[in-house]
């Protein structure tokens, strides 16, 4: 990136998966709890770790998924039960972007990421925490929606519906993982058709026609890959044969 004047996004500063154990354990290899000493030492750990890595790559990353899902919709107060959260309380997710605003570029955006964000409960829990974050004083600029969507959902009405919600809190909106499985269940393995991908382009057209129409809510949209050859969704929910990016196998 530095070498071709690339902007940079990174993914992720904090998330529940790909954590290693060892940052949950206490020096003796056992859980750490709730207690004082404890939250202190998963503070320490994650401040340490915001700060080595945002310093590494300031000069050329313009925007940081600071937090990475942290909704569940499902819950009181509409936050994942992770050991962050279990360990730390609501408040961790206020510390990580206390710590990235006080390294980062004052210029780069500061994001909250996740998926299914058109959906209207898990857009509510996602909403009033962050407009409690930003009751609070704190920046954050941006919204990152995953936007891990299908060949018949969400309608577009839901995603400009959730694109305009956010905007009016003053941040910015960023499409950040965009795919579109050309199925519409978790369980389908028949072959993908020419007819289906046909369905598929159109909508993608669609759905860029409306990006480009709310092209001042939004600032940027990655794809979740390049082409079909290497693709999570080959994989998960199931194995089969999906198809869900711009390219196919042979980059066509």
């Amino acid at each position: 990136a530095r070498n071709h004047g690339l902007r940079m996004r990174v993914h992720t500063l904090l998330w529940h998966s790909q954590t290693p154990n060892w940052v949950f354990q206490d020096e003796n290899g056992q859980p750490l709890t709730n207690s004082p000493a404890h939250q202190a030492l998963l503070l320490q750990r994650l401040q340490s770790h915001i700060e080595t890595v945002v310093t590494r790559y300031n000069d050329i990353v313009d925007a940081w998924d600071v937090v990475n899902e942290v909704i569940d919709a499902s819950q009181p107060d509409g936050l994942r039960r992770s050991p962050w959260y279990n360990i730390l309380g609501p408040g961790y997710i206020a510390k990580a972007f206390e710590y990235a605003a006080a390294v980062a570029r004052p210029d780069a955006l500061l994001c909250i990421n996740d998926y299914s964000t058109t959906d209207a409960a898990k857009r509510a829990a996602l909403y009033n925490v962050v407009q409690n974050l930003l009751s609070q004083g704190l920046k954050v600029d941006s919204v990152g929606h995953q936007m891990h969507i299908n060949i018949a959902w969400p309608p577009l009405a839901d995603i400009r519906q959730t694109f305009e919600l956010f905007a009016g809190l003053g941040v910015i909106n960023e499409v950040t993982e965009m795919d579109m499985s050309a199925y519409t269940n978790n369980s389908d393995t028949s072959p993908v058709t020419e007819q289906t991908l046909i369905v598929q382009g159109y909508r993608y057209r669609d759905i860029f026609n409306l990006y480009r129409e709310l092209k001042d809510l939004i600032s940027s949209v990655t794809l979740w890959g390049l082409a079909d050859d290497n693709t999570w969704l080959k994989t998960f929910p199931i194995t089969r044969d999906d198809k869900p990016l711009l390219f196919d196998e042979d980059l066509q």
